[in-house]
């Protein structure tokens, strides 16, 4: 049994293609549309290794319902502000009771707007 609640829906985008200088390129194909998930910022400080200098990473985090096919590379679009976020990690913890919600790991590569 999930336990969240949902807060936004993204569609799931896959695939890549070649523009035209030969580089690989994202595109915009949509592989799920409307998936609701749980969408939230976590902020946490850390201290370059160099400098020393303290700073805060901001990072947002993904939950799932099981069973959404979400993987490493997909971008997700969010269907309120069109913000889209990479994924940088998926996993679903071991749950006894019954099936595991999905958690990804996001980075925000394009703002609202």
């Amino acid at each position: 049994m999930s336990a969240f609640v949902p807060t936004r829906r993204v569609d799931v985008l896959r695939g890549t293609t070649t523009d035209v200088f030969g580089d690989p390129a994202d595109t915009d194909t949509v592989v799920a549309p409307g998936v609701p998930c749980s969408l939230v910022e976590v902020s946490r400080r850390e201290q370059e290794p160099v400098s020393g200098m303290w700073r805060t990473v901001r990072r947002f985090r993904a939950r799932f319902r099981p069973g959404v096919d979400v993987r490493d590379g997909d971008r997700l679009r969010d269907a309120r502000d069109s913000s889209t976020y990479l994924v940088e990690g998926v996993s679903a913890p071991t749950d006894l009771v019954g099936a595991a919600d999905l958690l990804c790991d996001l980075k925000r590569v394009t703002k609202a707007g």
